[in-house]
């Protein structure tokens, strides 16, 4: 995945690159070098990416958040 990819996903899911830095398990300094090609753009990015995914094509498929897991 390029960073030009990484930028038009989360794009695509409607989130400003602040609220989707600690999604993917980032800093936002983390995604901004990630978006830039500066540092290689890992696999577990592009898994959570993939579910965040599938949660926004289907919200009723997910289950809900147990409640001693804090909100995003």
């Amino acid at each position: 995945m390029t960073g030009a990819e990484l930028r038009a996903r989360i794009q695509r899911l409607g989130l400003s690159y602040r609220a989707a830095a600690p999604r993917l398990g980032l800093s936002l300094s983390g995604l901004h070098h990630n978006m830039r090609g500066e540092r290689p753009i890992g696999r577990q990015t592009e898994i959570i990416l993939n579910m965040l995914e599938r949660e926004s094509e289907e919200p009723g498929l997910t289950k809900p958040r147990p409640p001693w897991i804090a909100a995003p």
